[in-house]
């Protein structure tokens, strides 16, 4: 077993100088860089090459990320950003300069003569923060290659995919099928189908610790969409320090290293195949035997539904690092065999991933995280709740039921809901009316009123007395 303390240090060569050069301009957590550029690096590949599972179905370089750190103090932007430039920008130039060329080329033939020829499409790797999960099926339908979505301020995205049964189950259906075809719904949909054939998606939710935990319950450990993510808990404060290296970025050699692995993946007419070498597969055999944990626990349950996925994904890791060091390190020909050398590269960041979702399980256990809020937290959700109702209009024409308010507001809850609707109540200006429909069934309805928009900035400034309690 590799020592998990120094991860970088056995993660392949092309990760550690990767996160060494970029710590000389933000001293970025190791952990941080290590799972973002594992999902930039999953991007380059995409649907060009695959490995195969222990039952040999085709296996994916995809990756799905969420990383947890606190806001304003692990620069996860920053990191972001830096970390995109670093694998991605020269790539990102070369598909739109190529692009452009072929499109010149495209419009210089007669109608007569476009018959036979697809008219080129602009490839797009990355889509960022805004876009909604009909927005991002679109532009995958697209892009054959596949695309890494990325989102700094993960978890309202998360919370939206969690709450809505159909979305969720069509996001997982994303990650390892063949095939993909659903009706779009929402303002991007349109109602329209649309049919992807080997969907290819990476994920990189960003979120904040406690908005984790207030919108994650225990349950959603366990189900097929969430564990199968690798989920990473930052406790690292990064200290900035503005102008530490004043000198231009030089990520030059690690830009091309993307450029060459897309070059090289693309002059194959199918997916390249990457099988796993007789050596790594006895390694990998006898380390899949021993992952259990052996505990009746709640934690034990859910730490077991990631372990799965963990188990499998080993073999991710080690192909998309084995295709990185090859080029990075300019060795004259890629094996098409996973090697032992990276097997066991993957099996170290595969334990590292359990740890730390042990270490995250554990801390939800012991401290109830998901059932502790301070009052100036409840007061922010209050807060969003009136603005909310009152920028989208629902006033008392157009009242919104209770399941529609959780739904809509980033942090809200079952856990929560009570008390902060309490407080929006008294503190806002936020009203509420209960309707009864048939069988004696009562839905409750929340509205901010019209003719208090005058009123806007005034606002109660005391705290209702139930929070001497809490």
């Amino acid at each position: 077993m590799f020592d998990e303390s120094k991860i970088i240090d056995e993660a392949g060569s092309f990760i550690k100088d990767a996160v060494t050069s970029i710590q000389e301009y933000l001293n970025i957590s190791e952990d941080m860089g290590l799972q973002i550029l594992l999902s930039m690096m999953s991007i380059v590949i995409g649907n060009k090459a695959h490995t195969y599972a222990g039952s040999m179905m085709p296996l994916k370089a995809n990756l799905w990320t969420i990383i947890l750190a606190d806001s304003g103090v692990s620069a996860k932007s920053t990191s972001m950003e830096l970390v995109k430039k670093l694998v991605l920008e020269k790539l990102e130039k070369k598909i739109r300069t190529d692009f452009e060329t072929e499109k010149k080329e495209y419009l210089k033939l007669k109608p007569t003569e476009r018959t036979d020829i697809e008219e080129p499409q602009m490839q797009y790797l990355f889509s960022g923060q805004g876009s909604t999960f009909q927005g991002m099926v679109k532009n995958l339908s697209k892009n054959p290659h596949g695309l890494l979505a990325a989102y700094d301020e993960g978890s309202e995205f998360l919370n939206k995919m969690i709450n809505d049964k159909q979305n969720k189950a069509s996001m997982t259906s994303l990650y390892e099928q063949s095939s993909y075809g659903r009706d779009l719904v929402g303002r991007e949909g349109k109602g329209e189908v649309t049919w992807i054939d080997n969907p290819f998606i990476s994920l990189i939710l960003v979120s904040n610790p406690h908005w984790f935990n207030s919108d994650v319950k225990n349950s959603d450990f366990v189900s097929g969409f969430l564990n199968r993510f690798s989920i990473i808990q930052i406790y690292d404060k990064i200290e900035m320090v503005p102008f530490s290296n004043q000198n231009e970025h030089n990520f030059e050699k690690f830009q091309d290293v993307a450029v060459k692995i897309w070059d090289y993946l693309s002059k194959f007419e199918k997916t390249l195949e990457m099988k796993v070498d007789n050596s790594a597969v006895k390694r990998y055999q006898e380390w899949f035997k021993k992952q259990t944990y052996d505990d009746n626990s709640t934690v034990a349950v859910e730490y077991n539904a990631f372990l799965v996925r963990q188990r499998t994904a080993v073999l991710k890791y080690a192909m998309i690092i084995q295709i990185f060091d090859t080029f990075y390190e300019a060795k004259e020909i890629l094996n098409h065999e996973i090697q032992l050398k990276y097997l066991n590269i993957g099996i170290a960041i595969a334990e590292h991933n359990m740890q730390n979702i042990q270490t995250l399980l554990e801390d939800r256990e012991d401290k109830k995280l998901v059932n502790k809020y301070t009052i100036e937290q409840y007061d922010d959700i209050a807060k969003k709740m009136k603005y909310y109702l009152k920028n989208k209009g629902h006033n008392e024409s157009n009242p919104l039921s209770s399941s529609k308010v959780s739904r809509q507001i980033h942090g809200l809850n079952k856990t929560n809901f009570n008390t902060v609707a309490q407080i929006a109540i008294e503190r806002y200006g936020v009203k509420s009316e209960s309707k009864e429909f048939g069988a004696g069934q009562v839905t409750v309805y929340y509205y901010y009123p019209s003719n208090l928009d005058r009123y806007d900035d005034e606002v109660n400034t005391t705290y209702p007395s139930y929070f001497d309690e809490i």
